[in-house]
């Protein structure tokens, strides 16, 4: 769970100067909004993430707690709630992006031990992988044991490096053509192919979107 930062250049960049702007902020991190899509279908939701002892943080605590549980939401006092950081050119595509995403190693495997009695609660559990890989282990592990639904949610084609090789007892799992390459370490584009490689890792379902051209 982060905040999002975009800034529209009203003009071209020029470097080593100020660059007028249109600035915008807004919640993201990929597992939030799933959350905050599936509570406006009406599902009931829990957050579990961590937000530094910050304005920031305070902030996405607040507008998330109105329509969803944040109980499981931790609050870390050395680190920055994690931002994301965009700069668009006039022509509406990303000039250069920073995220500062540090405070994301500490949700690790010993945090979703830390958690297990939240977990218990729910029947989905659904994960992105900004979370460590030995987490989505210690997931993995914890859904087969006490017969949860487990789903995966890729971020971007680096932090694929977080998903285990073994899938056994993952429901489903959703990345796009990027992510998926990245994973298996192939170029091919055959969606279909792609699929079948996704389960002969032993997840149970895959899905792949790729932009414009579905999924």
């Amino acid at each position: 769970a982060n905040l999002d930062y975009t800034f529209r250049l009203e003009d071209d960049m020029v470097l080593g100067t100020s660059n007028p702007v249109f600035s915008q902020v807004s919640y993201g991190g990929v597992v939030r909004n799933v959350a905050d899509n599936l509570t406006r279908l009406n599902h009931q939701v829990s957050l579990m993430s961590v937000v530094g002892e910050d304005s920031a943080g305070q902030d996405l605590i607040d507008k998330s707690k109105k329509i969803m549980e944040v109980f499981a939401i931790d609050k870390l006092s050395k680190y920055s709630t994690g931002g994301y950081y965009s700069i668009i050119g006039k022509d509406g595509n990303m000039n250069i992006g920073f995220a500062d995403m540090s405070i994301n190693d500490n949700m690790n495997g010993s945090w979703i031990l830390e958690h297990k009695r939240h977990l218990s609660l729910s029947s989905w559990i659904i994960a992105d992988t900004n979370i460590t890989k030995d987490a989505i282990e210690s997931l993995i592990e914890y859904s087969t044991n006490h017969e949860k639904k487990l789903a995966i949610i890729g971020v971007s084609g680096p932090k694929m490096k977080n998903v285990p090789d073994d899938l056994n007892g993952v429901e489903i799992i959703i990345c796009n053509l990027d992510e998926t390459q990245t994973y298996f370490k192939t170029k091919s584009t055959d969606l279909e192919y792609l699929v079948k490689l996704w389960l002969d890792t032993g997840v149970k379902k895959a899905v792949i979107t790729n932009g414009k051209d579905g999924c």
